[in-house]
């Protein structure tokens, strides 16, 4: 709920001047505390019974016009606010409200002019300098609605108003210090005030404090329980909390609210790209999008989740489409950069994250995904300035720190390194990325010089008892485990294996790795995926039931956890994207290929094709994309990002364009297999 103290100067009437019931009706109509509905009732009554005139009247109407916009009537209030000024001409407040009233329609410039007009007649009104500064504000003239919110505190100490608008500037320019001393004090000033709680909340969102964001998102919505603003704001931090169907439940209520608004649903979608239900999420900004087909807001995010989904064209689509409407979005180029460093086209992540910073200086997520790029790039020393100036803007931000020991462990300044995931797991109590690397460190700080150990779990499924028999797996895993073996891997090794078999070859690779410093999977035969997740199937697996797709297959998720239970270099290859069969039984069809998977730290997931397609078993004795790893992964030298390049330009070329590998690396200092 906006206040607008502008208008809360009383004006008394003098009690022999009118009758006792008209004066009853006219205090109630200018109770700034009273209920609204009543109030409308007694400024109806009032302005009618041709008991008020001049400035008194005046200001029945304005304070009606004021109930009208509350109502959304915008005629309505307008309407009154021409009969306040044909009463008393240079009635101040009435300017003052119009102005209000053309801010709630968007016509900023008209906006200003009212509020012109209020300070020509009195040039001390600190609600018409609040309300102008506001309408500034929205035009991006932000010194000049600071200087008018600055002034508006010097003339009205005691304003809430200005001081929460201030502080919104503070927040957007990422003075968070400042921004938090203002909402603070706006709150004290009036502790009934709902916005500076909102919006103190979005400050300690970013300064990562989410019990106090939450409290506060709490105290905005119990001030005032239809406050859209607070709901949606709640559900934001209960997703940043990962209680989410609590933050679901909150933009249900934004729904209620506001049936016909796109915010809400974009919320719901936000929600579940956090829960990786992308195909979910894509439906919800849908439904956003159908309420509002030009939603920069929500065309970003889809964009996102179709990234999640592995659509990285598609989502570089609705980026665009989002840059379109909004060319001027930091938000938005962040998402695109983010997107063209995913298919490593640095150049262009980092000029878009150079023009989010031009227009938004402040902007810390570019400094650190530029910072994150750099990396990439091996430019580290670029990193390391991006990375500092991220710290320097919010210093409560766990994910510059993050990038920032990944800099320094390429520089091999591993005791910074190490303070830096300190500081990330400090901030972030949850990280197990940060938690992993913490113990690699000091576990490789402790033994500098011990031998490096390599261990493969190398699997090859062609035999299937239920289906047709597959012509190379058999063959791609025995190449593999030799190609491994050559290169210094302890390889645990098994062909045509059943559920049962598949089942105690991962435990006995869990059992090596321990003392790993390089994991590596390697799976070729039949997968599918299962709502999402990746499946890998067994020779003995028969499907009849829904139940079978998941008790018949083992979870490609529990051998990655394993891998990634510490932090090592993990390496995992799935040349299992082949059409399965058995797939196709009536009511068991599956999406074809595989789902992408969420890498932690230190691992690189590399499959035969792209998510949800299918890749083809070959016409020799391998693979396409085993005949691939086979011939790049020993040379002498080669980073692994260099062998995945080789790898994805001949299966291109050997299926003439219909097959393209895909990978997906979170790794963080160079792998060489072949030295």
């Amino acid at each position: 709920m906006r206040r607008s103290a502008a208008l809360a100067v009383p004006l008394l009437f003098a009690a022999f001047a009118y009758p006792a019931a008209a004066a009853d009706d006219a205090a109630l109509c200018n109770d700034i505390k009273g209920e609204p509905e009543a109030r409308f009732a007694a400024c109806s009554t009032a302005v009618v019974g041709g008991q008020f005139t001049g400035a008194d009247l005046a200001r029945l109407y304005t304070n009606r016009a004021y109930l009208f916009q509350r109502k959304r009537d915008t005629s309505s209030a307008l309407r009154d606010i021409d009969e306040a000024l044909k009463t008393e001409p240079n009635y101040a407040p009435a300017f003052i409200r119009r102005g209000s009233i053309y801010y709630d329609t968007k016509d900023y410039d008209r906006a200003i002019r009212e509020e012109n007009q209020a300070l020509a007649i009195n040039p001390k009104l600190g609600g018409a300098l609040y309300e102008r500064g506001r309408a500034y504000a929205r035009k991006n003239e932000t010194d000049r609605a600071l200087a008018d919110y600055n002034e508006a505190i010097k003339l009205s100490p005691n304003y809430a108003n200005p001081y929460n608008a201030r502080g919104v500037i503070s927040l957007d320019r990422a003075q968070l210090d400042n921004a938090l001393a203002d909402f603070s004090e706006a709150i004290r000033l009036d502790p009934k005030f709902a916005q500076p709680y909102y919006n103190r909340s979005r400050v300690y969102i970013r300064k990562h404090m989410l019990d106090r964001a939450l409290a506060d998102a709490e105290a905005s919505i119990r001030i005032d329980p239809s406050y859209v603003s607070g709901h949606g704001q709640l559900g934001y931090v209960l997703k940043d909390m990962h209680q989410y169907d609590r933050a679901l439940a909150a933009f249900d209520t934004v729904l209620k609210l506001e049936p016909n608004s796109a915010g809400p649903l974009i919320g719901r979608g936000n929600v579940f790209v956090d829960k990786k239900d992308f195909f979910q999420a894509i439906a919800e900004f849908n439904a956003a999008l159908k309420l509002e087909p030009n939603s920069a807001r929500a065309l970003a995010d889809r964009a996102r989740a179709y990234n999640g989904n592995g659509d990285i064209d598609q989502a570089l689509e609705d980026v665009n489409q989002s840059l379109k409407l909004e060319p001027r979005s930091a938000s938005a180029l962040n998402t695109r950069a983010l997107l063209l460093h995913s298919k490593r086209d640095y150049d262009a992540a980092i000029a878009d994250f150079t023009e989010a910073l031009r227009i938004d200086p402040n902007y810390q997520p570019a400094y650190t995904n530029r910072g994150r790029t750099y990396n990439a790039r091996k430019e580290f020393d670029l990193a390391l300035k991006d990375l500092n100036e991220s710290i320097r803007i919010n210093p409560d931000s766990p994910f510059p720190y993050w990038g920032r020991a990944i800099s320094y462990e390429n520089k091999r300044q591993f005791d910074r390194a190490l303070a830096d995931w300190r500081t990330t797991l400090r901030l972030e109590p949850s990280n197990q990325s940060a938690a992993k690397a913490i113990r690699r460190l000091e576990q490789e700080l402790a033994s500098a010089g011990a031998p490096k150990i390599r261990v493969a779990l190398v699997i090859g499924n062609s035999d299937y008892q239920f289906s047709g028999r597959l012509a190379n797996p058999v063959n791609d895993a025995a190449d593999i485990a030799n190609a491994l073996r050559k290169l210094g891997f302890d390889v645990i090794e098994g062909r045509n294996l059943d559920k049962r078999g598949m089942e105690q070859k991962i435990q006995e690779f869990v059992g090596k790795l321990a003392n790993a410093n390089v994991a590596l999977f390697f799976y070729a035969g039949h997968g599918m995926q299962v709502g999402g997740d990746n499946k890998l199937i067994p020779v003995d697996a028969r499907f009849t039931s829904a139940s079978d797709l998941r008790t018949s297959t083992i979870d490609m998720s529990q051998v990655v956890s394993k891998m990634e239970a510490d932090q090592r270099v993990n390496l995992i290859f799935l040349d299992a994207c082949r059409d399965n069969p058995l797939g196709r039984t009536a009511g068991l069809e599956q999406p074809k290929g595989l789902a992408p998977i969420q890498n932690s730290i230190g691992t690189l997931t590399a499959f035969a094709t792209k998510p949800y397609h299918v890749a083809f078993d070959g016409t020799g004795r391998n693979s396409p994309f085993t005949t691939a790893l086979l011939k790049n992964m020993p040379t002498p030298g080669l980073e692994i990002g260099g062998v995945m390049k080789r790898v994805r330009s001949d299966v291109i070329q050997a299926t003439g364009g219909k097959q393209v590998p895909f990978d997906e690396s979170s790794l963080i200092t160079d792998v060489v297999l072949a030295q």
